[in-house]
């Protein structure tokens, strides 16, 4: 049986997963898009949770898990040495990069597993809805038209608008 929410709602998750990160960083005028692509790591992690919780399913984590920490002990092992050569190393900097690389790491992780899970009618629906949504994004963009800005943007782009600071 097919179930239309669900199938919007993954097609919602892969959408918001190409648009929140640019969204945040036109909308708070963030120097970059790294708050974006946290914020929808930590939704993967969160969303991948609730899912194991109500599905009650676990899956082993096996070669997943090494190559977890195989990538964060690399990371660890170049931060160590660089703060051996280097005399002004900045570990608050370095530690702050490995938390968000965790959070990364885990954010892909469940956004994986939640797609191995998600039957083929759903996936196929959520690929067609975001494709969609980006093709009218990209008519609009044409039309010079964004929501941020007015009635007429300076530039043709709705979703990934490029930020310029004047100095």
């Amino acid at each position: 049986m097919r179930k239309p929410f669900s199938s919007v709602a993954i097609g919602l998750i892969l959408l918001s997963t190409a648009v929140l990160p640019p969204l945040v960083f036109m909308v708070f005028n963030t120097s970059s898009m790294a708050a974006g692509v946290l914020l929808i790591s930590g939704l993967h992690v969160f969303l991948f949770v609730v899912l194991c919780t109500t599905l009650r399913q676990t899956q082993r984590l096996g070669a997943v898990a090494i190559l977890f920490a195989a990538v964060l002990g690399v990371v660890m092992t170049h931060g160590a040495i660089t703060l051996l050569i280097n005399d002004d190393f900045d570990f608050g900097r370095f530690s702050q990069s490995y938390l968000f690389l965790i959070i990364y790491l885990l954010g892909a992780f469940s956004f994986a597993l939640m797609a191995q899970r998600v039957p083929n009618f759903q996936a196929d629906f959520a690929v067609k809805l975001v494709f969609y949504v980006l093709l009218l994004s990209g008519f609009a963009g044409i039309l010079k038209y964004s929501p941020f800005s007015g009635v007429e943007a300076g530039k043709p782009v709705l979703f990934l608008l490029s930020h310029r600071t004047s100095h």
